[in-house]
């Protein structure tokens, strides 16, 4: 089971982002970057993800 409110779902979120740019899948990390935004738009590492997907910020 997912735990969408856990504390440290924003983390794992993030870290989903950086994997995914790491392993060279740029498109799954715009993906869930996106899917970040979505649920943490007050969060912690959107100005980094801001930083590398500036054509995200329409999903603020």
């Amino acid at each position: 089971r997912r735990a969408p409110h856990h504390p440290k779902a924003e983390e794992a979120r993030y870290k989903l982002v950086l994997a995914a740019i790491d392993a060279g899948y740029i498109d799954r990390g715009r993906k869930y970057a996106r899917v970040y935004l979505l649920h943490h738009p007050e969060g912690q590492y959107v100005g980094r993800i801001l930083q590398r997907f500036p054509e995200l910020k329409s999903a603020l």
